[in-house]
């Protein structure tokens, strides 16, 4: 600390890691609609889905309704256990103090980066199995109007929830900055 040069490599340090919390609360809010509709658009449609009436259906086309909501159900219950755990993270991040001869936001910012790529990657095998289910359904050689119109309708759920997942995929991905080799040079 004594040292001028070293001096100004913490300010340096210091200035760099300002600009990355602002970057990750700036984030965090832009995905935060993102999040919401998130989960208003799982819950939407596992009600849709659930609420399908299958009764004079064959037992392998109800299996599907049922793997359908079954997933939905864990992909609700992911979101919202994930979005606790991202909005407590930035929100300790909010009223963090910056230090920059500690890690601490660094930490911070690898934490959510990954707790971020693991939500995707879950989220993203949940939906795929829905897509299977969906198809699945829509390969059933039934002619009746009823399994046209529940088909449409788990399709039309399922559209949602992925188009609100890559909504918030899209937003929250802005938290890989573009510029980390000046925190790797300032490191």
């Amino acid at each position: 600390l004594a040292d001028a040069d070293l001096q100004q490599d913490i300010k340096e340090l210091s200035t760099t890691l300002t600009a990355l919390k602002l970057h990750m609360l700036n984030v965090w809010q832009q995905s935060s609609a993102g999040l919401e509709q998130l989960g208003s658009a799982a819950a939407a449609g596992l009600t849709q889905v659930s609420s399908l009436d299958t009764d004079g259906t064959p037992s392998s086309m109800r299996e599907a309704y049922a793997a359908i909501a079954g997933e939905m159900t864990a992909y609700r219950d992911a979101a919202t256990t994930f979005a606790k755990g991202w909005n407590a993270e930035f929100a300790e991040l909010q009223h963090a103090d910056l230090n920059a001869e500690g890690a601490t936001l660094l930490d911070a910012y690898q934490r959510v980066k990954t707790m971020l790529n693991e939500f995707l990657f879950h989220a993203g095998n949940r939906l795929s199995a829905v897509r299977e289910k969906v198809n699945q359904l829509s390969r059933d050689p039934a002619d009746d109007a009823q399994h046209h119109l529940r088909q449409s309708d788990a399709a039309r759920a399922f559209a949602e929830l992925q188009a609100a997942h890559h909504r918030f995929e899209f937003a929250a991905g802005a938290i890989d900055t573009p510029n980390n080799f000046r925190l790797d040079s300032a490191l």
